[in-house]
């Protein structure tokens, strides 16, 4: 138990600015398998809290990236003029009052009639949050000055230089648009607090829910299908698909030597919010490659799931003989649960593909599918994805090597079907 809490501190002090503490979280209801991640009284940041041995709840205060404000609705920082901030910094500043934003060296927010407005110093200038707040022509700590792209403004060393350009990357805003089921010229827009919307798109362009915009006709067949969890643990055990995916994770330990994360095959977990409520998906996605010693089962192995609630829509889970991808569905209020069983092999090394679209549930194991009848939508579940790790079912052991999740089709480029 001493281990666990020490893992989990080491753990979150990499991600946040302070020690966690017992008072961040003394007031939060933290429920295992559920979420740990709650707003703080800035917009800018966000508290991710667990229990300790005891089960008293403690946590951390952590950073969106300049310029997002966490939304606990969708469990993740979105562009800051997409959320309502009830906590508002500049409610009661004067106009001009500065404060430096974070993870950009020229970031900054300035305040506007009782609202935050990010900003950018010049190029090659970084913000001084200490001394009058302004810009300054070198950094604290360097004698390099700071070219580092802020907003919309591309960083420009001057002619010649040696400099290494940096950037920085805010976690992109979440689309409150999706395409209209029967005609790629309109697009349904959610509008909080209004029913939804339908919107036509201009004349001689179509929606395509990447640029969650209407584009040209001719421009959308290049735009990729682009995933929406990366994990390949080159240097630590966090999403690097660049949209800032939360992620709890207790008691897994990363190689990076090898590239993968060991599971301990007792209390490993992860486990991402971001996909709970996906039951209006049209496409879903999950590749892994894991390495387990399948032989030696002789119950289920979890290797991915959100069964923590019942009843489950997603399950991938394998035993001595089989892997099995399941899917929970529902049509005309009747549930449906699809399976499909895939030999093991003989290889350790798994590459598994689960796949949803079309109403039909695919698997594949090294390259062998199998495809059965998957009726209407997935189930609506409350739980978050959990990998490796589940309540009713043994958790699993062994590395995972690589996991992706797409809402869309990665083998058709020009198909995006985020919802």
């Amino acid at each position: 138990m001493i281990l666990h809490i020490c893992c989990l501190l080491i753990l979150m002090v990499s991600l946040g600015d302070t020690l966690p503490t017992y008072a961040a979280c003394k007031d939060e209801n933290v429920k295992e398998g559920q979420n740990n991640f709650f707003p703080a009284s800035d917009c800018t940041k966000y508290k991710q809290c667990s229990n300790d041995g005891v089960g008293l709840p403690y946590g951390e205060y952590m950073n969106c990236s300049f310029p997002t404000y966490w939304n606990q609705d969708v469990l993740t920082c979105m562009n800051y003029d997409k959320v309502p901030c009830q906590n508002e910094y500049c409610q009661n500043k004067p106009d001009g009052d500065k404060r430096a934003g974070h993870g950009n060296c020229r970031s900054y927010w300035s305040c506007s009639n009782g609202k935050s407005v990010p900003k950018c110093c010049p190029n090659g200038q970084w913000f001084d949050g200490t001394d009058k707040n302004i810009c300054r022509d070198n950094l604290p700590t360097d004698t390099n000055p700071c070219y580092v792209d802020c907003l919309n403004d591309k960083a420009t060393p001057p002619v010649n230089s040696t400099l290494n350009i940096t950037t920085t990357t805010a976690v992109p805003e979440v689309c409150n648009k999706k395409p209209h089921d029967q005609d790629p010229k309109l697009y349904i827009e959610d509008i909080t607090g209004h029913p939804e919307l339908t919107r036509p798109c201009s004349p001689g362009t179509i929606f395509n829910q990447t640029a969650c915009n209407c584009v040209d006709d001719m421009i959308t067949d290049v735009i990729r299908c682009v995933p929406e969890l990366v994990l390949n643990f080159v240097k630590d055990l966090k999403d690097s698909s660049g949209k800032g995916i939360v992620l709890t994770t207790e008691n897994v330990q990363l190689n990076t030597t090898t590239q993968s994360a060991w599971f301990n095959g007792n209390n490993s977990r992860m486990e991402s919010q971001r996909f709970n409520n996906i039951e209006h998906l049209p496409k879903l996605v999950i590749d892994i490659q894991y390495n387990s010693n399948h032989a030696i089962l002789t119950a289920n192995q979890s290797i991915m799931s959100n069964d923590d609630c019942l009843p489950f829509s997603i399950d991938i889970k394998e035993d001595a003989d089989f892997v099995y991808f399941s899917a929970g569905t529902t049509k005309d209020l009747k549930d449906y649960e699809s399976v499909v069983k895939i030999p093991q092999g003989q290889h350790p090394i798994k590459n598994a593909t689960f796949k949803l679209m079309d109403e039909l549930l695919t698997g594949t194991v090294n390259g062998v599918s199998d495809s059965v009848k998957a009726p209407g939508f997935l189930i609506n579940v409350h739980c978050g994805l959990s990998i490796g790790y589940s309540k009713i079912k043994q958790p699993f052991a062994g590395y995972i090597i690589n996991l992706q999740v797409f809402f869309c089709n990665p083998e058709t480029p020009s198909d995006n079907t985020f919802p």
